[in-house]
């Protein structure tokens, strides 16, 4: 599954994240704490935190981090529509 975050407009993919669907439109995304992820999304991935995602092309609303750890971060995202 193709994974990305929006970054000032554009559309950008998420290196190693995961995503598994978790009920109906709700998807939970895994972001390792790679050097790659931390220059898209912050030393702390904290940019994860309301950042519209998209999965396989389809736009998310505001993703809401739910779990970190020194692997990574989780959060939760609802597909729109």
């Amino acid at each position: 599954m193709l994974i990305e975050v929006r970054v000032r407009g554009r559309f950008w993919p998420i290196p190693g994240a995961t995503a598994r669907q978790i009920a109906g439109n709700a998807w939970e995304i895994s972001v390792p704490r790679t050097s790659e992820c931390q220059r898209l999304l912050g030393n702390d991935l904290g940019r994860l935190d309301g950042a519209v995602l998209g999965l396989d092309g389809k736009e998310t609303e505001a993703a809401v981090i739910n779990a970190e750890g020194p692997e990574g971060v989780r959060a939760t995202a609802w597909i729109l529509g």
